[in-house]
């Protein structure tokens, strides 16, 4: 059995997930979603910041939206790395720092959702920063300020350096795949700007990674698209494609 891991938004899960319900010898065995690689890289892996949990928060998501669990999925002790849960996992998902830990996962794949679309919030006594969308909450995040950055390209390139290199040196036979996450249809230059300028940094990175493989930087169409008006969630079939993608370019 080959295990998958992966990490970043809905696109690298069910490509994960889709691995594991096509071919029998891949299991994904965890996803990490919301949560943007500066945020892991300075909580878990260097431990700048204390982990948070549930009762330093003091906010819930409306009922409305439970379903997303942006919180669960970066809680340590709670969700990270069970995000996405399907009825026909093989196993039931598990904590991503105990799959990097594990010595024999056999792939990571990962996508930049987060990188190219989150600013942060810092908690104000404990300066853990989180992703948090206020939108989906009962009450406003008042022990938290809002960091108006996204994410600069130094610190981009420095964290996915150092979390491949420590998921290498602790799964020596990992590959590890980057999927560049579809903008294209957002139409906001800011913002394709940013997804050229973050592509070419982690493509810098092959030659300190020779166990990294890079999809292509390839446009999204409307056909893709789950439903018309959110350019964000793909139809089962665009998640096929880049699961034989994947495959096709570690083999």
């Amino acid at each position: 059995m080959k295990l998958v891991a992966s990490f970043g938004s809905c696109l690298s899960a069910n490509v994960a997930h889709n691995l594991s319900k096509i071919y029998s010898e891949w299991c994904r065995v965890s996803s990490v979603q919301h949560n943007r690689i500066d945020q892991f890289n300075d909580i878990f892996i260097e431990k700048k910041f204390a982990p948070l949990k549930k009762t330093d928060l003091n906010f819930e998501l409306q009922d409305k939206f439970s379903y997303v669990n942006t919180i669960d999925n970066q809680l340590k002790d709670v969700g990270l790395g069970k995000a996405l849960p399907k009825k026909d996992d093989k196993i039931p998902l598990t904590n991503f720092l105990d799959c990097m830990s594990f010595g024999k996962i056999d792939l990571f794949i990962f996508d930049n959702f987060a990188e190219l679309l989150f600013k942060l919030y810092r908690h104000k006594i404990l300066h853990t920063p989180m992703f948090i969308n206020e939108k989906y909450l009962t009450t406003k995040a008042n022990d938290f300020e809002f960091v108006n950055d996204f994410i600069s390209n130094d610190s981009l390139s420095y964290c996915y350096r150092n979390i491949f290199k420590i998921i290498t040196n602790l799964n020596p036979r990992c590959k590890i795949v980057f999927i560049p996450f579809p903008v294209n249809l957002k139409n906001d230059k800011n913002l394709n700007a940013r997804s050229g300028k973050y592509f070419d940094s982690v493509v810098r990175l092959k030659e300190a990674n020779k166990n990294l493989y890079i999809l292509p930087n390839s446009p999204i169409s409307e056909v893709d698209l789950q439903t018309p008006n959110d350019i964000y969630h793909f139809t089962e079939a665009c998640y096929i494609n880049y699961a034989r993608s994947t495959l096709k370019n570690i083999i």
